[in-house]
Formats: structure tokens, C-alpha cells, sequence
């Protein structure tokens, strides 16, 4: 919480035009560190733009200042508009009653502001991560990329408010500036209806934004998926970009050096190289793992190409040689949630082999599901010798919904002692864990433990949840399957 902009803006009702700049200035500082921005930046409130543009200022760059001897993010904005339409809906009478409601009007002009900065922030953020780092944290700075290097003007002037750049920054500027409005001023509980008249506009932007798989350009070859016409016109045009580019940038990710686009198995070895190559012991490991899938299957999923010459084996039972306890689980799917988890696509890798030092059977199953809520990757491991055995599966979910990592974790030993631990972002959401002849069941949030429960090792009630006095059979590990999209 920045105390110098929660100061000002609580009074955003009274205003001047100084203030609404030092306010722009600490939200442009706010958003830098927010986005993680290494540059420094130089902003440029421009006031002599075309004002029936509204909104609309020249393009932010990273340029080199020749005084300061350094690159730095040049911000040109263009709010002037949008300041002299808050000064003018302003209560007349600063001395306004607090309970006047059209006092509040002004709030919304404010809220412009802010979006302008936060459009303008985020094209900062895009042109750092094209132009500046070598690792890709965002994925679709890829499409930011090859759309900076391969589209033409013409193209643009056809599709301006189409480029993914443009999308991106204003899928980014409503709801980011929304953020603000709540967290640093009381609009939110003391005018609901223009604080609810925010949120309308935010909500309505962003149903005019497509998912970027459905953007259609007007090119001169008709309509066409955005995706697909610019890998088209990238691929024509490579030869043309120089070298340095290919192996310098995060191009070198779905690129070779010598500009050809990498196959499906070189992207494949690209991603396992990545993934052994990670620290096991470090605590973001799980989001790591998630992260890299998640880039890989993205830059596999939109090249038609790659698409086209994909082989998805059939899928397979996950536990089809295991003992008859988990195959009846996954076999008895609730009928609503087979229902809401129809999976688009499923790919299922087996391996089974004898370690001869412990003389144990061990199977191995790797297996991804892909619906239209996100993307599930699933490791599972399960252990036998003789007749026992153990299991142990980690789930990570890439939620397409909620932009969130979700990460469920289930294991059994050879003594049936069970744990299941559910996680949101990294964070403890809920843990079961079986042992010593009772089950505990704890449900956390932000990180605490917020109630505990439990039962005894049949599973009857000592500290019941929510009245339910007898866990049902195999509770804990069906309270893992049925987060699985099976069907």
C-alpha cells in the first residue's frame, strides 16, 4: 500500500490538477514494480494530441537517452482530456455534503485516467520482455514479438485495435485500474451505484476482448486467425530478421538459429531438458514444472502445423495394472462431475519396469487432460512388491478461469497411511492426512489453519465437518480423483 496514493486519492472527490499528476506519477511507479520492470522509466504526459482521440497517446518505447546515458522506457500518454473532464465534474462547492451522491461522478473520470497509465505500463512491461529479457515469463511474448517484427503498417492500419499487443494492454488497463479505484479509495461501499457503473464498463471492455486463439485479421488474402496469418507471414519474412535476434531473444524458444521453426520433437526435448534440469529442493518447483508445460504445449498449440502432424495416443487407465481398490475409483466417476470435466484432449505415457535391487515393480504414468476450464499434468508413481504396495500422484492445473496454479498431491504407503494436500498459488488450501489411526482433516486460508476435524481410523465422527458423522470409504483418495477430468 503506497501511503502518499492512498493519502491523495482519499480525497478524489476535491482534487487538483497537480495532485491527479503526482498521482500518475505514483501509479506508474507502482505499476513498474507490480510488472517487476527493470528499466528505469521517463513519462511523458503529452497534452497537445489530437483530443478527439481520447486516450490515445504515441507509442511507448524503450529508447536510449543520450543525457542520462542509459535505455530507459519512454511513457507518452495523453490524459489531458481526461484530467479537464474530472476538474469539471468536480462537486461546484468543495464544502459538498458527503452524502451528496453526484459527488461522486467525478470518480469515474479518475478511473480513465488511471487506465490510460496502467494501458501504457503494461505496453512498457510487453516491450521488456521482447526487447530487454531473455527469459519468457509471459508466453504470448512470442506473438509480441514476431507481430513487432513481421506486421506491416498496412496490416496494422487494418487491424489496429486487433494486434495482440493492443489486446493484451487493454484486456491489462480496465480491470488493473479497477484495482486501484478499490484499493485506494471507498467508492466501493459508499456509492454502489457508481462504483457498479466501474465495474460495467470494465465487464463490457472485456467481452469485446477475444481469447486469443478466436482474433480474426482482415490481411489481403481475406479473413483469417490471427495466430495462423502470423506464423504464415513470420516464416516468409524470417530471412529478412537478423541472426542476433534468433539467438539472442526468447525467439530462440520456438526458433533455430538458422530461423527455421523447431519440430514437435525438438520442442518435446527442449521442455524435458528444462525440466531436469531444474532444482528439485527449490520450493517453486511445482510452478516451474507447470510454467514450462504450460509454454510448450501453448507454442505447440498454436502452430496448425505442429497440430497437424501431433500423434496423441489412446488414452490409457491411469492405474491399469494396480491393485482392484483405486481402478473400482476411478471407475465410479460422480455423474455430474464426468458431466462438467469433458476432456478436449488427453495424452497418456506409460513406463513399467523391475528395480532389481529392492525387487519392487514400479510403474510410472505421465498423463495431460486438456479442457476448456485449463490444463491438467499428471505424475504418478506406484510402487509394488509382493502385496504391498504404495502410490503416490501430483497434480498441477494451469486454470485457464480463475489464472490461477492449482496443485493437488495424494500418497499412500505400504502401511495405508494416506496424505492429501490441495494447494492454490503455492498456498496450503486443505490437508487430509491418515495416520496412527485417525484421520485430520485441516482446511487453511491465507496460509492458516482456519478449522480442523476428526475421525477415527473406520472413519466414524470425533470432531465432525459440517455434520457428516461417517466418512465415506477410500475418502481421502476419491477427494483427490475426483479432481481428475477422467471423462
Amino acid at each position: 500500500m503506497n501511503k502518499e496514493l492512498e493519502e491523495i486519492l482519499q480525497n478524489y472527490r476535491t482534487l487538483f490538477r497537480k495532485q491527479i499528476e503526482r498521482i500518475i506519477v505514483l501509479i506508474m511507479e507502482e505499476e513498474k514494480e507490480y510488472l517487476a520492470l527493470n528499466l528505469p522509466i521517463d513519462l511523458n504526459l503529452q497534452e497537445n494530441l489530437d483530443i478527439t482521440k481520447r486516450g490515445e497517446g504515441k507509442e511507448t518505447a524503450i529508447e536510449f537517452s543520450q543525457d542520462r546515458n542509459r535505455y530507459e522506457h519512454k511513457v507518452r500518454a495523453n490524459v489531458s482530456q481526461e484530467i479537464e473532464e474530472y476538474l469539471k465534474s468536480r462537486p461546484k462547492n468543495l464544502f459538498f455534503n458527503k452524502k451528496d451522491q453526484n459527488a461522486d461522478n467525478c470518480v469515474n473520470e479518475l478511473f480513465h485516467i488511471i487506465s490510460i497509465i496502467t494501458h501504457e505500463m503494461r505496453h512498457a512491461y510487453q516491450n521488456e520482455l521482447t526487447k530487454i529479457r531473455k527469459d519468457l515469463v509471459n508466453v504470448d511474448a512470442l506473438l509480441w514479438l514476431k507481430e513487432q517484427l513481421a506486421v506491416t503498417q498496412d496490416l496494422i492500419s487494418q487491424n489496429e485495435k486487433l494486434m495482440f499487443r493492443e489486446q493484451d494492454a487493454c484486456k491489462y488497463m480496465y480491470r488493473r485500474a479497477l484495482e486501484y479505484i478499490e484499493k485506494y479509495t471507498n467508492i466501493k461501499s459508499s456509492n454502489t451505484e457508481v462504483y457498479n457503473n466501474i465495474v460495467s464498463q470494465v465487464e463490457e471492455q472485456e467481452r469485446i476482448i477475444s481469447p486469443i486463439e478466436e482474433i480474426m485479421w482482415i490481411t489481403p488474402e481475406g479473413e483469417k486467425r490471427a495466430v495462423d496469418y502470423l506464423n504464415k507471414i513470420f516464416a516468409e519474412r524470417a530471412n529478412t530478421i537478423p541472426e542476433e535476434i534468433f539467438k539472442d531473444s526468447i525467439l530462440r524458444y520456438e526458433y533455430n538459429m538458422d530461423r527455421t521453426k523447431k519440430n514437435l520433437k525438438q520442442l518435446l526435448q527442449d521442455k524435458k531438458i528444462m525440466i531436469d534440469n531444474l532444482n528439485k529442493m527449490d520450493p517453486n518447483y511445482a510452478n516451474q514444472i507447470m510454467q514450462i508445460n504450460n509454454l510448450y504445449e501453448t507454442i505447440i498449440t498454436r502452430d496448425i502445423n505442429l497440430q497437424e502432424k501431433k500423434v496423441v495416443p489412446p488414452a490409457k487407465e491411469v492405474v491399469e495394472k494396480a491393485p482392484e481398490k483405486i481402478e473400482e475409483k476411478q471407475q465410479e466417476p460422480e455423474k455430474e462431475i464426468k458431466k462438467e470435466k469433458k476432456v478436449l484432449i488427453r495424452e497418456s505415457h506409460e513406463k513399467d519396469y523391475f528395480d532389481y535391487e529392492s525387487g519392487k515393480n514400479i510403474k510410472e504414468i505421465k498423463e495431460i487432460f486438456e479442457r476448456k476450464s485449463g490444463k491438467y499434468y499428471i505424475d504418478t508413481e506406484i510402487i509394488s512388491k509382493e502385496k504391498n504396495y504404495s502410490f503416490h500422484s501430483v497434480m498441477h492445473v494451469s486454470n485457464i478461469e480463475t489464472g490461477k496454479a492449482e496443485e493437488a498431491e495424494y500418497s499412500r504407503d505400504n502401511l495405508e497411511n494416506e496424505t492429501y494436500i490441495y494447494k492454490i498459488d503455492n498456498q496450503i488450501e486443505q490437508k487430509i492426512i491418515k495416520s496412527n489411526n485417525e484421520i485430520i482433516i485441516e482446511n487453511y486460508k491465507d496460509g492458516n489453519i482456519v478449522a480442523t476435524y476428526k475421525y477415527d481410523n473406520s472413519g466414524k465422527a470425533i470432531v465432525p465437518m459440517e455434520n457428516i458423522n461417517q466418512l465415506p470409504a477410500n475418502f481421502i483418495e476419491n477427494t483427490f480423483r475426483k479432481l481428475i477430468p477422467y471423462n
